[in-house]
């Protein structure tokens, strides 16, 4: 009698290919323009009574756009739970503003997958008011490039850098789009 196979049981999860940033971001988001407008709107979201857009050598690939707003920011916490994750429930769970109680216009996660659109390196520059520290100061590096297809979005780090901000520093959002896809 031929010996019997043992059944092994175990689990599994899902996981994400880099493919799926291109997906949502280049795919998903058609044109630079709608692009930029979603990260406009994210400055509404944000509280923002301001939202600047300045453009750097960007009559040809290769320039620099860079999105600024006096919104609050995002803490260290915030960005690694909501910004950090795909597919966040963020804004469904929060659907009016901090501040103003301004109904939240993003939904999707667009935003981020947007600056991928746009181009090849982001710089996310924030200063928020946080519970335990005061203000801090965050900034993150993104190279697009390293986020490549056939590797999981899990195994690509972003290098972060946090500090405390002085208590008068101004709360907002400034985003270094460089390397433009597009002129």
């Amino acid at each position: 009698m031929a010996e019997r196979e043992k059944t092994r049981i175990g689990r599994l999860r899902f996981s994400a290919d880099c493919q799926l940033l291109f997906q949502l971001g280049e795919q998903l988001v058609a044109r630079s323009s709608i692009a930029l407008a979603e990260l406009v709107k994210n400055a509404y979201d944000a509280d923002a009574t301001e939202a600047k857009v300045s453009f750097e050598n960007v009559t040809e690939p290769g320039g620099t756009i860079v999105v600024e707003d006096d919104g609050e920011g995002m803490s260290f916490e915030v960005f690694a739970r909501a910004w950090m994750r795909i597919a966040t429930d963020e804004k469904q769970r929060r659907r009016v503003s901090r501040q103003f109680g301004r109904p939240v216009t993003g939904a999707k996660g667009i935003g981020r997958f947007a600056c991928r659109r746009i181009a090849n390196k982001l710089e996310i520059e924030s200063t928020a008011v946080t519970h335990e520290r005061g203000k801090e100061k965050l900034r993150v590096s993104f190279d697009w490039a390293k986020f490549v297809t056939g590797t999981d979005v899990t195994d690509v780090p972003v290098v972060y850098h946090r500090r405390r901000a002085p208590p008068d520093a101004r709360t907002g959002l400034r985003l270094v789009l460089a390397d433009a896809r597009e002129a």
